[in-house]
């Protein structure tokens, strides 16, 4: 089990191996995909042939603008393009809903969901232990909009405690108090918690709420830093999983500014520089106290999520 208070923060690098995009897999993926994923939607929905034509057009100035835009993630574009946001919510939802149908849970070496899950069960040896389960002390912040771990979590510990499934399946969320904060909203909820079933088809109508669901920079609620604040106050291990440390990220859970110099900050780097991984640990350093920084922490590494979690968790 996990005894030490343990937060993961994760970014778009966390879910990659289960199928979804980086940041820059999705902009490719609306630039390429969403007019005639948009158009397929459309098609089936029952509306008159010039209203879809209009709607189109609508989609593809969008997609036009943030093609030539080059701005690097449409969360962003979003921010500075207010007027584009329903269209760029929409591509969004289609696109992430679109990895689900299509995503995997692989046994691959590099199934972090699975590895912090054996974690999370390890000491857990009869059929009525699955009531310690919630013992374990974790808690996640996601910029993710899918619900792939949401999912693979509740999942497994369901099947993991097959035998027992009747006495806990209708009361899951007592089991699985763990926090779970998707800083920008997502998709849709996990059926356990009201939405519709993992790799569920979606039609127009459920498009149209779903989006909703999702936010972009600037449209955080203002009690939302005090709420994750709240959070990260009770954990002294704070680790960032496929994350890229951008500032409007890192500034949505207001970090680095405010740091405990009682934690552990841990992250993955994979892919990055050593001199960008350099500029991470001295954002993070200029907000400890001198006891706090030293070589190991915060330990910033270019790793994937699951040589991380091997090594440290």
């Amino acid at each position: 089990m996990i005894d030490i208070p343990t937060v993961f923060i994760l970014g778009a690098g966390a879910s990659k191996p289960y199928g979804y995009s980086t940041a820059a897999d999705l902009r490719e993926s609306i630039i390429s995909e969403y007019h005639d994923q948009f158009h397929s939607l459309l098609k089936n929905a029952g509306i008159d042939a010039s209203t879809i034509r209009t709607f189109l057009i609508e989609a593809q100035e969008f997609v036009d603008a943030f093609n030539k835009s080059n701005v690097e993630s449409v969360d962003k574009f979003l921010s500075l393009n207010p007027s584009f946001r329903n269209q760029g919510k929409r591509a969004i939802t289609l696109t992430i809903l679109d990895e689900e149908q299509k995503s995997e849970f692989p046994s691959a070496s590099q199934d972090w969901y699975k590895l912090l899950f054996s974690h999370m069960i390890s000491e857990l040896k009869e059929p009525s232990d699955f009531v310690k389960f919630r013992e374990n002390k974790v808690a996640f912040i996601t910029f993710n909009y899918d619900r792939s771990f949401d999912h693979f979590l509740y999942d497994s510990f369901l099947h993991a405690f097959w035998d027992r499934h009747h006495d806990f399946e209708r009361s899951i969320n007592k089991f699985i108090p763990f926090p779970i904060i998707h800083v920008y909203g997502q998709v849709d909820k996990t059926v356990w918690h009201g939405g519709l079933d993992y790799k569920a088809n979606y039609d127009y109508t459920e498009i149209l709420k779903l989006h909703e669901n999702i936010r972009v920079i600037g449209e955080m609620p203002d009690t939302f830093q005090d709420k994750i604040a709240a959070i990260l106050s009770e954990y002294k291990r704070i680790y960032f999983l496929g994350f890229g440390y951008a500032k409007e990220n890192m500034d949505a859970i207001g970090m680095p500014g405010f740091v405990n110099e009682n934690w552990a900050i841990h992250g993955t780097a994979y892919g990055m520089t050593e001199k960008e991984i350099g500029k991470v640990r001295i954002d993070f350093i200029r907000n400890f106290v001198k006891k706090a920084a030293t070589s190991k922490n915060p330990r910033i590494e270019n790793k994937t999520c699951y040589e991380f979690l091997r090594e440290y968790l």
